[in-house]
C-alpha cells in the first residue's frame, strides 16, 4: 500500500503537467516529463531508493550535466536538504509500462502516461535539458524541476474544466477518485504564468494529497511538486520554501 500511495501522485502529477498542457520536453506539444516519479521512489523501502546525488560515492555517473542542472535545488532549504538527480524513478516502477498500467477517465486526460511522452521526459534529463531535485521530510516529499522549455500554464488551466475530476484504476482493486483543484501561488519576484493545483487521491481509509506549483522564470519552466507522506500533517510550508528558493535561484544567476 505504501508503494501504491506513492506511485498514485506521481501518475497524476505527471497527468497534470502535460496531458492538462504544461510542458517541459524540448517539443512543448507532445512531451512532458514525469515530474514526480521521484517522489515514488525517493521513500520507497527498497535500498535503491534514494536518488543518485553528486555526492554519492557513484555521483560522477548518475550527476546531472548541462545549464539546467546548475539551475536546480542542491542543498539545505526549507528545512529540507534537496539532492539532484538524473533518475526520474530509481527502484521504482518502469516509466514506459506506467501508461498501461494505469487506466484514467475521461480517456483524454491520459496523454501524458504514453511511453513517448514519459521516455521524452527521462532523456530530457539525461541530456541536461531539464534536471529535477528531491527532498524527502518527515511529512512530504518535496521535487524541483528546471527545463528549457516553457508554456502550457493557460492551457492547464482551462483544461481542468475537463480533467478536474478523475477516475483512475490501478488494477488493484476499487477504481480512485481523483480531484484536481487550482491553488495560489506563492508570491516569488521574476516568476511568471503561475498555476498551483492540488491533487487529492483517495485510497483506502486515507487520502493523498500532492500539490505543484508552475511558473515561467526567465525563459524556464519550473516546476514544485510536494507530496504528502502518510501519516504526515500534510502541511506545505517546505513546498512553499522551496518554491520561493528556486525561482530566486534562477533569477540570481540570470
Amino acid at each position: 500500500m505504501r508503494r501504491l500511495t506513492l506511485l498514485l501522485p506521481a501518475a497524476v502529477l505527471a497527468l497534470t503537467l502535460t496531458a492538462c498542457g504544461g510542458s517541459t520536453s524540448p517539443e512543448p506539444a507532445d512531451g512532458g516529463a514525469p515530474t514526480s516519479g521521484a517522489p515514488d521512489t525517493s521513500t520507497a523501502p527498497d535500498s535503491s531508493a534514494a536518488p543518485e546525488t553528486s555526492s554519492a560515492p557513484e555521483g560522477d555517473a548518475g550527476a546531472p550535466t548541462g545549464e539546467a542542472a546548475d539551475l536546480v535545488l542542491s542543498g539545505a532549504v526549507g528545512g529540507l536538504t534537496f539532492e539532484p538527480s538524473t533518475e526520474p524513478v530509481s527502484g521504482g516502477p518502469d516509466l514506459s509500462q506506467l501508461g498501461d498500467q494505469i487506466t484514467i477517465e475521461p480517456e483524454e486526460c491520459k496523454s501524458a502516461l504514453t511511453p513517448e511522452v514519459l521516455a521524452q521526459g527521462e532523456e530530457d534529463l539525461e541530456s541536461g535539458r531539464s534536471a529535477l531535485s528531491v527532498a524527502t521530510g518527515e511529512s512530504e516529499i518535496v521535487v524541483a524541476l528546471v527545463s528549457e522549455t516553457v508554456g502550457g500554464v493557460e492551457e492547464a488551466r482551462e483544461r481542468l474544466d475537463t480533467c478536474g475530476e478523475l477516475t483512475m484504476d490501478v488494477g488493484m482493486g476499487e477504481p480512485l477518485q481523483v480531484t484536481i483543484t487550482e491553488t495560489d501561488v506563492p508570491e516569488a519576484e521574476g516568476a511568471t504564468d503561475t498555476l498551483g493545483l492540488v491533487v487529492s487521491t483517495a485510497l483506502p481509509g486515507q487520502t493523498v494529497t500532492s500539490t505543484q506549483y508552475m511558473a515561467t522564470v526567465r525563459e524556464r519552466q519550473v516546476v514544485l511538486n510536494g507530496s504528502s507522506i502518510p501519516g504526515g500533517d500534510g502541511s506545505t510550508d517546505s513546498l512553499d520554501a522551496a518554491y520561493t528558493a528556486q525561482v530566486e535561484k534562477i533569477v540570481a544567476a540570470s
